[in-house]
């Protein structure tokens, strides 16, 4: 009932994928962004690969029930094994799922270690209405294949394969898709080989986030804290500030910007982490604040500004996603919050209400005259930016 819409069902991570363009136009992209002094952020993903493997029978099987073998047909526990430089022998007809490839799909992804069945966990599909941690951690995302990230093979080849878009393209950060679903030991052992590519590669302040999906401040700070996650897309404070944009309570945003303890390493840095108001997951900013509140018309902008104010002027990275800044609101969730910017053929896109502007029936978005989002994150960028205290004070 889906389709690779998203980008994330990879099977080639060394190219550009051919519906964007090619490796050229990425390059000339990058190199033009960086002449005007932009920098370029590549959204990266190092749980899982396009579905390839099959594993046999159905669900989830966990340790408890199937441990792991190695070729010899011994138990072990990978997490002894995590963050190291050995690991147990391994063979395909000794996995909890024994993995089926097609033939026509042997060599289907590049580079080609990622065609080898034991570089995945191969435990099934992770069953999200009751699932354990390592379940979130070993099973395949909505039947992804899920890398074994406990093995040094799988933690250098993903370094060696992104290190490798950095070394050509100078590009100067991740965000780092699904990085609760790898396992506890994989970025203390990972974020360091992407750091000393970036350093040979003349990118010095290369930064590192993950979008690990909780709410909970103090569970989502143990992946900074504990995990070695240099930094986390800021879903708590999403919450609080849409809800209060929508008309709820101040007290939620004081209460996540307490949670900042929580975060704060011994450097003394004040904790930045990229902030938002919707994404192309949940939604868009103008449909949190709408199904938050019923606000439509004049109202609903209001809201949305209001969003958008605090937006800039709390802490942190502010993201906005691309298209709210003419007025998409879009009707939310993961398949319908990623209208085209250019004309389009999609009737429902076509007639979908947006903040203070009418439809785009069949015009592009990037011609909306005077869109009010827009006029107003000019002046709260120019407000940031003079007094650093605003962009960079705790």
């Amino acid at each position: 009932d889906s389709a690779a819409y998203h980008g994330y069902w990879g099977l080639d991570f060394t190219s550009v994928d051919p519906h964007l363009g090619t490796d050229a136009d990425f390059a000339a992209f990058a190199s033009c962004a960086h002449s005007l002094g932009l920098k370029v952020y590549l959204d990266v993903v190092v749980n899982h690969t396009g579905d390839i493997v099959t594993p046999t029978g159905s669900g989830f099987v966990g340790p408890d029930e199937v441990p792991y073998r190695d070729c010899h047909g011994r138990t072990f526990d990978p997490a002894r094994y995590a963050g190291g430089k050995t690991f147990p022998c391994l063979k395909a007809s000794n996995m909890p799922r024994v993995p089926v490839v097609l033939d026509a799909d042997r060599n289907a992804k590049r580079p080609a270690w990622l065609n080898d069945v034991r570089r995945y966990h191969n435990r099934g599909d992770i069953n999200f209405s009751s699932c354990s941690e390592t379940c979130f951690e070993q099973g395949d995302f909505y039947g992804l294949d899920d890398l074994f990230t406990e093995h040094p093979a799988v933690v250098s080849g993903l370094a060696q394969v992104y290190g490798d878009w950095i070394r050509r393209h100078k590009v100067d950060g991740f965000r780092v898709d699904t990085a609760r679903h790898v396992d506890r030991a994989f970025f203390r052992a990972w974020v360091p080989l992407i750091r000393r590519a970036a350093r040979e590669a003349g990118v010095p302040d290369f930064e590192l986030f993950g979008e690990v999906y909780l709410n909970d401040a103090i569970q989502l700070s143990s992946f900074v804290r504990a995990r070695g996650v240099p930094n986390v897309l800021d879903f708590p404070l999403q919450d609080a500030v849409a809800g209060f944009a929508a008309g709820q309570s101040s007290r939620a945003i004081a209460s996540k910007l307490g949670d900042d303890d929580y975060f704060h390493g011994p450097s003394g840095a004040a904790y930045a982490p990229p902030t938002f108001l919707g994404n192309h997951d949940m939604g868009r900013a103008a449909s949190q604040i709408r199904d938050r509140s019923s606000a439509e018309g004049t109202e609903l902008l209001r809201r949305v500004l209001l969003g958008h104010d605090l937006l800039y002027l709390l802490r942190g990275a502010p993201v906005v996603m691309y298209g709210d800044e003419v007025g998409m609101i879009g009707s939310g969730g993961d398949k319908a919050a990623r209208q085209d910017m250019f004309p389009t053929a999609v009737t429902v896109w076509r007639t979908e209400e947006r903040v203070g502007s009418a439809p785009i029936g069949g015009g592009s978005s990037f011609a909306v005259a005077g869109p009010p989002v827009a006029a107003r994150l000019r002046p709260l960028a120019a407000l940031r930016d003079a007094p650093p205290a605003l962009a960079t004070g705790a």
